[in-house]
């Protein structure tokens, strides 16, 4: 029962724990995504200034 019990608890751990670190994954996505659409704008706003 105990070792039954000990491997239900980490088993939700790790699903608790995978789960965080896939929310953070795609977080850390969607920032590098914004800062590279910034880069491109500001790229773009250099070329115009330029010409």
């Amino acid at each position: 029962e105990i070792a039954r019990r000990s491997r239900a608890d980490a088993e939700a751990w790790y699903q608790t724990k995978y789960e965080e670190m896939r929310v953070t994954a795609g977080q850390h996505c969607d920032n590098l995504r914004n800062t590279r659409d910034e880069i491109n704008e500001l790229n773009r706003l250099i070329q115009r200034l330029k010409a």
